[in-house]
């Protein structure tokens, strides 16, 4: 605190003294993360296959590095095992890196699926990697419609 209280009036008497030129430098901010994710569940019913999708889209002026091995971890559950997916199974689609999870519905509800995932994006001067990335997946099960036959 005493530092700061130092480093504070060193500044003041700096920009108080006469005589001195003064120049006005705007300072930028970055607010946005220089990516994007969507998550997308196609809905199964009870005994049938459902989809969810994690889509990671770089933002403007950065595109996905392609030479970063990339991962995807996901929670152990009985919808799903624990085995990573392999870059095999990460599709680029107009830049934007799909990972896609199907399963099947034992029962109805909503799961909440943990996944971590590890990926790289680039700008013209500089990459930047993301390690263990935390995001949910919703796996969502109907119930099973009766069909009635017509008479």
């Amino acid at each position: 605190m005493f530092k700061s209280l130092i480093a504070i009036a060193a500044v003041t008497a700096v920009l108080a003294s006469p005589g001195l030129p003064t120049k006005v430098v705007p300072i930028q901010t970055i607010v946005a993360h220089p990516y994007k994710i969507e998550v997308v569940t196609k809905p199964s019913y009870v005994g049938t296959n459902g989809m969810a999708k994690a889509i990671i889209k770089p933002s403007k002026g950065y595109k996905w590095n392609t030479e970063y091995p990339a991962t995807f971890q996901i929670q152990k559950t009985v919808y799903t095992n624990a085995t990573p997916i392999n870059e095999g199974d990460l599709k680029l689609v107009k830049g934007a890196a799909i990972v896609c999870l199907p399963y099947k519905g034992e029962k109805e509800g909503r799961r909440e699926i943990n996944v971590t995932v590890n990926f790289s994006v680039c700008n013209k001067e500089e990459c930047l990697v993301f390690r263990n990335q935390r995001l949910n997946l919703s796996f969502i099960v109907l119930k099973k419609e009766k069909t009635n036959p017509r008479k």
